[in-house]
């Protein structure tokens, strides 16, 4: 199935199965769709351990390219777990230093731990 043309959406989602209305998506699976692809967990490593960083250095980092690792961070600026340090509407030209938004990650833990243990 192509997802060309496509635009994922990184907020809150409802998931529709076949024959059903649409449901709403919980923080426990947001949580896991934000932190989830393996690149995004390495960049919030990354982040965590070397911070702040631009986004040619994660993505040297990380072993993707500029525009996923972008792709990556833009997901995860929505979501308000890394925080450039120049606002979105400024960065035209410009390099964005991202720094983890610690708090909203101990959000996401904790909402991923509580769907695995079942609460």
């Amino acid at each position: 199935m192509s997802t060309a043309g496509t635009a994922r959406q990184d907020g809150p989602r409802t998931r529709r199965g076949p024959g059903q209305s649409a449901v709403h998506v919980s923080k426990e699976d947001r949580a896991i769709d934000v932190i989830g692809p393996r690149s995004r967990s390495a960049i919030l490593r990354e982040l965590a351990r070397r911070g702040p960083l631009g986004t040619s250095e994660l993505a040297e980092a990380v072993g993707i390219t500029r525009s996923g690792a972008r792709a990556h961070l833009d997901a995860l600026e929505a979501q308000g777990v890394v925080i450039g340090d120049v606002p979105p509407e400024a960065r035209v030209g410009r390099k964005v230093r991202w720094v983890v938004n610690p708090a909203a990650v101990e959000g996401l833990l904790t909402a991923i731990d509580a769907y695995l243990l079942g609460h």
